[in-house]
């Protein structure tokens, strides 16, 4: 790796500037694990704060992204990344602090974020950096809201496009500002992919991979219902809980294909889920929009597509887990086909042996008169996705002590 200061930045000229560990990184007073995730998806345009630009405020952009780590710890440790980016993101300060509701912050938690301890860095394009370790300490049920400041002619951003989140962007350098004046809302996890925490105990994770209902597309927005939270806060309520869990869904995401809003699970596999701190458990819930999108793949493809995934993971100690693909009759692209094909997959799921263990969300949320379609109390509305009391029956279906 090659350092150069220039100004009052860090230049970093390597692509990867640093990667969390797939095993948990041990520290005297603790184990360091990954908390929170947010799969970047694309570069995308940044949405811009309203308002004028005024005066020297004209000169930046602070985005304000609240994130719900799984686990609490002593410290934290935050990866931003430009890996979509096709040119260099200078990022000017960053700083965490807890949330507190419509962008402001809580008063005396605020911590300034440094990279190699320093606060500016500069990363290349394709290029992540993770933070030096912040004295932050964290504990559920908080959000966290991490700012960042750009220069205000940023006009693109690495993101993840549906976090069932409002995030915050104003014109300025406000990374210390404690209120949300001056905040308007933003739709999207932009820049910040990842969180680990530092915890006093051995700990390990538990990565979701999965598209919308995983991202929990459907859900109330800022209230932390996605399936993984809610599968996060009973995990927790266990005492002493070791495990964390990290949402590596992605809106619209298939397992065999990129489109032009997201990378394949397969191609993704290894950033998202094999390099997130103390990952030890995977659980694929994905496929249902490999059936629905273009021309429908047949079951035998999926079936391969889970084989690849479940080598890598087995190479690499982490063990996987298998979520049968939810029904969907109802849905505008549905059709018979798509129907045979979907009981196919879910048989082999169920009954083929691959996955290290099977979790028969499909069996969980399905109307028991009719099992080609969600119950109709857990139908959002458009017969694929979810509502709140829909994520809870999956989380619930997810037998704890197999984590």
């Amino acid at each position: 790796m090659v350092l150069a200061v220039v100004g009052a930045a860090l230049v970093v000229s390597v692509t990867t500037v640093t990667t969390a560990a797939a095993a948990p990184e041990g520290r005297r007073d603790g184990v360091w694990v990954a908390a929170w995730s947010g799969s970047p998806e694309g570069l995308f345009p940044l949405m811009l704060p309203r308002g004028a630009r005024s005066g020297t405020r004209s000169r930046q952009i602070t985005l304000r992204e609240v994130i719900h780590p799984s686990v609490g710890g002593t410290m934290l440790r935050v990866r931003i990344t430009n890996v979509f980016g096709v040119e260099p993101l200078p990022v000017e300060a960053a700083t965490v602090a807890v949330s507190a509701r419509s962008g402001a912050i809580v008063d005396g938690t605020l911590q300034v974020a440094r990279f190699h301890r320093r606060r500016a860095i500069t990363l290349p394009a394709g290029g992540e950096v993770v933070s030096d370790p912040i004295r932050l300490g964290t504990k559920p049920p908080e959000d966290l809201a991490i700012s960042i400041a750009v220069p205000s002619g940023t006009t693109s951003a690495t993101q993840n496009l549906d976090p069932q989140q409002h995030n915050f962007a104003a014109w300025g350098s406000r990374t210390s500002q404690l209120t949300g004046k001056g905040f308007s809302a933003s739709p999207a996890w932009s820049w910040i992919s990842d969180v680990d925490v530092l915890r006093p105990s051995p700990a390990h994770a538990v990565v979701t991979l999965g598209d919308s209902l995983t991202s929990g597309t459907g859900s109330t927005i800022d209230a932390n219902d996605r399936w993984p939270d809610v599968l996060a806060r009973r995990l927790d309520q266990r005492p002493g809980n070791s495990t964390a869990v990290v949402n590596a869904g992605i809106a619209g995401n298939q397992l065999l294909r990129a489109t032009s809003w997201s990378p394949s699970a397969i191609s993704r596999f290894q950033r998202d889920v094999l390099s997130q701190t103390g990952a030890r458990t995977v659980i694929v819930l994905e496929g249902v929009n490999d059936l629905n999108n273009g021309s429908a793949v047949m079951a035998s493809a999926l079936i391969t597509g889970y084989r690849r995934i479940i080598a890598a993971a087995h190479q690499a100690g982490v063990r996987v887990i298998g979520g049968t693909i939810l029904p969907f009759e109802g849905y505008a692209l549905w059709s018979p086909i798509k129907e045979i094909e979907r009981q196919r997959v879910n048989t082999w799921i169920r009954k083929g042996g691959a996955f290290d263990g099977v979790i028969d969300v499909a069996n969980a949320v399905a109307d028991p008169s009719d099992p080609r379609r969600i119950g109709p109390s857990f139908d959002s509305g458009d017969h694929l996705h979810l509502n709140n009391d829909g994520y809870a029956a999956i989380a619930f279906a997810v037998p704890l002590d197999g984590l």
